[in-house]
């Protein structure tokens, strides 16, 4: 079986980190991966993934940017097109009619108009909120991302950070981890902080940086919440939580609910997917109310709610292993199904 995975975007993210460990899980499974994307992608695909890279920065209806790509999708001649994000889709789509491969394109985010999706042969949803936002009519699936399993550090480790980060061992840790930037809505974990004990840290650097620091100079919390910037231990830095706040407005997928959820770090998220999917309603509150917010913090500190057997469940159905074989058997499904 021979895959082009697409992407039209020039920097790494979220969707980016997907399509590079997607990409090289793929490729470990007797297939031949071939990535068109930015020229950023190359170090971080296995050696045996061919990258073709494009300048995306030219309008997806420019005629030249869709002839090259007609032609290298022509000369790969590959049995499936896995699009990623909005631009490469609506590339695709244009081009459909030209195409023999079967194509395949992955939601990472919540789209106004996804009109020109229609004619995929399939569509994956990172999460059900996405999917079931698609006409039923749609062949699509629920396919979540996964990462590997991090690495689990030491009780003395953690304490090291929490001395580095001036945090009291006796002090409860809530910590946030995030660009800084509004959709994240750190500002309102901010504001609840101010009905609620213990010490917030937020991992993050971006430009909502200096609005939330004079937010907490304003609240006086100067002593209570800490802003890291930018740090390259984050996910070391969520294990040390004793509780992982996840605030944002909206969200197609957070990686760093699922950080949390492999290393059993408990989580109180908005109502945004896909902690809405996997958390139960205890520990969800309503978008952008800090007031909700503030009281399931008080209500983690007096009644800890136990994530057992929700945390063992995503070890097993959110991990890189299980995302790559879904997607792997989806393929064939989609080939199987052309050929009847």
């Amino acid at each position: 079986m021979k895959v082009v995975q697409l992407v039209a975007s020039p920097k790494q993210g979220g969707m980016e980190k997907h399509v590079v460990e997607l990409s090289n899980g793929i490729n470990q499974l007797n297939t031949e991966v071939v990535v068109i994307a930015d020229k950023s992608f190359a170090p971080y695909l296995n050696k045996s993934i061919k990258l073709i890279e494009i300048d995306f920065k030219r309008s997806r209806y420019n005629p030249f940017l869709l002839i090259s790509i007609l032609r290298l999708i022509n000369k790969i001649n590959p049995d499936i097109i896995h699009c990623h994000g909005g631009k490469a889709s609506q590339i695709i789509s244009l081009l459909k009619p030209l195409l023999k491969s079967k194509c395949i394109s992955t939601i990472h985010g919540i789209k106004k108009n996804v009109e020109y999706l229609k004619n995929f042969h399939h569509i994956i949803g990172v999460s059900n909120y996405i999917k079931n936002r698609l006409p039923k009519s749609w062949i699509s699936t629920t396919i979540y991302n996964g990462i590997e399993k991090p690495k689990i550090i030491t009780s003395s480790h953690k304490e090291k950070i929490k001395s580095s980060l001036n945090i009291p061992s006796s002090s409860f840790l809530w910590v946030a981890v995030g660009r800084l930037v509004p959709v994240k809505g750190f500002d309102q974990i901010i504001k609840a902080m101010q009905q609620v004990n213990g010490h917030l840290v937020i991992v993050g650097d971006g430009p909502e940086y200096s609005h939330l620091q004079e937010l907490i100079e304003t609240l006086s919390l100067g002593s209570r919440v800490t802003l890291t910037g930018h740090r390259n231990d984050a996910q070391e830095i969520i294990q040390c939580a004793d509780q992982l706040i996840i605030s944002s407005l909206r969200e197609g997928f957070s990686y760093v609910f699922l950080e949390a959820m492999l290393t059993h770090t408990p989580v109180i998220a908005s109502d945004v997917p896909v902690a809405n999917e996997v958390l139960p309603k205890e520990l969800i509150y309503p978008i952008g109310n800090h007031e909700e917010l503030a009281k399931l913090m008080n209500r983690a500190l007096s009644q800890p709610y136990n994530l057992k057997d929700i945390m063992d469940n995503c070890n097993t159905l959110m991990t890189l292993d299980s995302m790559v074989k879904a997607t792997y058997n989806l393929y064939l499904k989609v080939l199987e199904a052309g050929n009847r």
